[in-house]
């Protein structure tokens, strides 16, 4: 199948750049991602929670093709949305206290399963799924009339909180298995400080090659793979090897574990190709942000397997001159080595 071999020569196009693009880190001690915990109150029901405010974060972490900015520390993004634990209200931080809420706006929402008293807990926005924060801030901002772009990145956001959410897996493989993934990655690489992305990617990749059918442990190496792939954002290739360990009966429950999560982030992932597509083609995007925007519909529309998309978003990237050069290169290398041209 040609996205296969497409694949294999993305590996290695990735792993060529991983060795080219450096994460720069600060000397000394790093900034972490500092949080706060703060009195919230519901605009709709008008009962107060404990919120939690990011007062200072970083990137150490480096930034995936579809912006995603990773920390050292805490993911600042699974706080910017604060949601009501008891009538399930989502909004974005910064419009929470302002928020007008309509009545009949509650019967759309769904309320978080959590027990009265996980609502009064000051870890009550740690306990809400993210896709319950996402569903119910798309409902809230969608009767407030917001535009494409806005929907587009609340849905981009939700697939970044599908990416990073950790799968229980509740396997120890122990200290035997860290020492094995350390010794598959090649030595060029242990001197490289990659990004967070990539050294997912690499992970998964030299696990999986190392993945023998013979070996009992065959199914865990690649549900393993599979999720270092999840996590560095290609979930397509996590599906891939999902697929191949479907009929193992020991893993049913950890297969569909991560399932779910991939199935949540192609979800978003889809919903902000269409709004995206709609804002371009309805040219409500400012001039400063149409790059990243175009960019974004090509990325998200590789990453959900819509090619043909994702060779025409990127190809306008190439020509447009509101695109910067990086931008463009990265683009050019994106569409070679996904065999998108």
């Amino acid at each position: 199948m040609r996205f296969d071999c497409g694949r294999r020569k993305f590996i290695a196009a990735a792993a060529a750049l991983a060795l080219i693009v450096s994460l720069s880190r600060f000397s000394g001690t790093a900034i972490a991602t500092t949080l706060s915990s703060v009195e919230a109150r519901c605009p709709a029901s008008g009962k107060s929670f404990t919120a939690v405010s990011v007062l200072s974060t970083n990137s150490l972490g480096g930034t995936d093709w579809d912006f995603l900015v990773r920390p050292d520390g805490a993911y600042p993004q699974l706080f910017s949305i604060w949601t009501c634990p008891y009538d399930g209200f989502s909004a974005y931080a910064e419009d929470f206290a302002s928020a007008k809420v309509d009545p009949s706006l509650l019967g759309k929402l769904s309320k978080p399963p959590l027990t009265e008293e996980e609502k009064s807990s000051p870890d009550s926005q740690w306990a809400i799924s993210f896709h319950i924060k996402i569903d119910n801030a798309a409902v809230y901002y969608e009767s407030m009339g917001k535009n494409d772009k806005f929907m587009g990145d609340l849905y981009t956001l939700g697939g970044w909180l599908a990416r990073i959410e950790n799968v229980k897996l509740d396997i120890d493989r122990g200290q035997s298995f860290a020492d094995r993934l350390e010794s598959l990655v090649p030595d060029e690489y242990k001197d490289k400080q990659l990004k967070m992305f990539e050294m997912f990617f690499v992970l998964g990749s030299m696990l999986e090659r190392d993945a023998d059918p013979s070996d009992p442990a065959y199914g865990l190496d690649m549900l393993f793979a599979a999720e270092f792939f999840r996590l560095s954002g290609e979930h397509l290739i996590a599906e891939e090897l999902l697929d191949d360990i479907s009929d193992d009966a020991s893993l049913v429950k950890e297969v569909a574990a991560v399932r779910t999560l991939i199935g949540y982030e192609r979800k978003y992932q889809k919903l902000a190709v269409e709004r995206y597509s709609a804002a371009l083609r309805n040219r409500e995007i400012p001039g400063e942000s149409i790059c990243d925007v175009t960019f974004l519909a090509a990325e998200l529309s590789r990453r959900i397997g819509d090619y043909a998309a994702a060779s025409k978003f990127f190809g306008n990237v190439m020509r447009m001159d509101e695109c910067p050069k990086t931008a463009k290169e990265l683009a050019a290398e994106i569409v070679k080595s996904s065999e998108l041209d």
